[in-house]
């Protein structure tokens, strides 16, 4: 692992193309196998729903 802390992940979708597959072996068994634009899609669109159930307890917070 590098100091850089997305340097591994940023040098893999560097290195291969977009529909290059892979396998994420914490998967379940019969999705494990992505490619490589799947990866960041997926991790997008999971932040993105993480901030907004933290956007809605600030809210509720703050009123």
């Amino acid at each position: 692992m590098t100091a850089e802390p997305n340097a591994d992940s940023d040098g893999t979708i560097a290195a291969l193309a977009l529909d290059a597959t892979g396998q994420v072996p914490w998967w379940p068994e019969g999705r494990r196998e992505v490619t490589v634009n799947h990866v960041p899609v997926r991790v997008l669109s999971h932040t993105q729903r993480h901030a907004g159930h933290a956007d809605i307890g600030r809210e509720l917070i703050d009123g």
